[in-house]
């Protein structure tokens, strides 16, 4: 079992991108048993998934225009 110190920089090198794979599963191991490291962690991974997020490119006018009428012929609204 890896030490808290271990697991605090596992995490900063999960943040920074360098984590060997060997030392994810440690990682995540440690993180099953301590609830501390446990939120940290997560925090973590709820800040990379924000931010891939914010970074994935914009919906096109065209895409959203095709999305808004699929999703508009698939509702039961009345037609006039």
């Amino acid at each position: 079992m890896i030490t808290f110190e271990v697991c605090r920089d596992y995490i900063e090198q999960y943040k920074q991108g360098t984590i060997a794979d060997v030392q994810l599963t440690e990682l995540k191991r440690h993180t099953e048993i301590c609830d501390v490291c446990n939120k940290e962690f997560e925090q973590c991974c709820l800040m990379w998934e924000i931010i891939k997020k914010a970074l994935e490119p914009a919906t096109g006018a065209e895409e959203a225009k095709k999305a808004l009428l699929e999703r508009l012929s698939e509702d039961d609204l009345p037609r006039s």
